[in-house]
């Protein structure tokens, strides 16, 4: 990859060095670019050219494929990741004594709406993380049972960091029927999710973090083989099998994906979100993954040597782009602010300094951090 070109798309990067892609993301100058493409599209032609906007939501269908590695059948596009979770949490025909497990430091966007179906008698169920930051297959088998019909967990947790070990506990929801919910928003964009690998049967995502693309859009996959399990929560024109019709009106839902967006979508997002998939596949999410590694393997190994206490489990299979650590002297909150003064960007999450960098990120730029908390 070419650093270089890549960090050429953040003009911000003459003011500051953000290290927080955990949160909301700068849009790369191609992503605002295509977003104000459309705008003036719309505002100098009106919908002469309709037919390109069609087109860009097609493109963004098969990028999403390609970067999940399933089918654009399986790919609905959403407004954020709470209502791709809410579309799997009340579209389950739920009995009483259903349970669910999810984990006790979940991003609320993967905890209310389950909470909200104890109103229906279901069970909620929270594997606890362990002292060290880790949430382990052991941890979420030891409460399932015959009544377990979802587990839904993050991908990577988003305070510490700790991606969990999907792949064992996607097998284990498997083999017993088990709906395997996950909510890869701290994932999608930094690490390869692949959801055949992890044996997903649902994905819930949004664009403004590591993806780099605008607030407002997201994306939900329903594998195939469950799609019929999942009711469509909202009805509108685009759910059915004929949108247009001459009031010959058929609640026939689509066979696809896409059954799940009721009407008209957000076409600007749709803009932003296809060009933050394009620079995103272009600098392949294996060589993207690679180099956020490599990034925060070397910021562990420094903020080690200055005394501070890593938090973000980081053995083989564990890491994300996402460290938290804690100062032997300083609270988060003190060395944020500090940073803050120096125009560098982090965030202190559950306690702890969390810092979060994408692969144009340059060791400068993690020096820059180091020099303060040095100080």
């Amino acid at each position: 990859m070419d650093i270089s070109q890549i960090r050429s798309q953040f003009p911000y990067l003459d003011r500051c060095v953000f290290l927080n892609h955990a949160g909301v993301s700068p849009l790369p100058s191609s992503v605002a670019d295509a977003m104000r493409s459309y705008l003036d599209d719309i505002e100098l032609h009106a919908t002469a050219y309709e037919k390109q906007w069609w087109k860009r939501e097609d493109d963004l269908r098969d990028y999403l494929a390609k970067l999940l590695n399933c089918d654009r059948s399986e790919i609905a596009i959403t407004k954020n990741t709470s209502e791709g979770i809410s579309f799997i949490a009340n579209g389950i025909a739920w009995k009483p004594q259903d349970n669910v497990i999810i984990s006790n430091v979940e991003f609320p966007a993967n905890v209310y709406p389950w909470l909200a179906l104890e109103r229906k008698g279901v069970e909620i169920r929270f594997a606890r993380e362990r002292e060290d930051g880790r949430i382990t297959l052991e941890d979420v088998a030891a409460l399932a049972d015959a009544g377990t019909r979802v587990i839904a967990l993050s991908l990577v947790e988003y305070a510490s960091g700790f991606r969990i070990p999907a792949e064992e506990i996607g097998e284990f929801c498997r083999s017993r029927g088990i709906l395997f919910v996950l909510d890869v928003f701290q994932a999608a964009g930094a690490l390869d999710v692949d959801v055949k690998d992890l044996r997903a049967d649902a994905v819930a995502c949004a664009f403004h973090k590591w993806l780099m693309g605008p607030e407002g859009i997201g994306f939900l996959y329903i594998r195939k083989d469950v799609m019929a399990s999942i009711d469509v929560l909202e009805w509108g024109w685009k759910s059915v099998t004929v949108p247009y019709t001459s009031f010959d009106y058929k609640l026939e839902p689509k066979p696809d994906a896409s059954r799940y967006e009721c009407g008209t979508l957000n076409t600007c997002g749709i803009y932003g979100a296809a060009a933050a998939l394009e620079l995103c596949l272009q600098a392949s999410i294996d060589n993207v993954e690679s180099r956020i590694i490599e990034l925060t393997d070397w910021l562990c190994n420094e903020l080690s040597k200055r005394g501070c206490k890593v938090f973000s489990p980081r053995a083989s299979g564990e890491k994300s782009g996402i460290v938290s650590f804690v100062h032997p002297s300083k609270p988060a909150c003190q060395i944020v602010r500090e940073l803050a003064e120096r125009n560098v960007i982090a965030v202190e999450r559950a306690g702890r300094v969390r810092v979060a960098p994408h692969y144009y990120n340059t060791y400068e730029d993690l020096v820059q951090l180091l020099d303060c908390v040095s100080s």
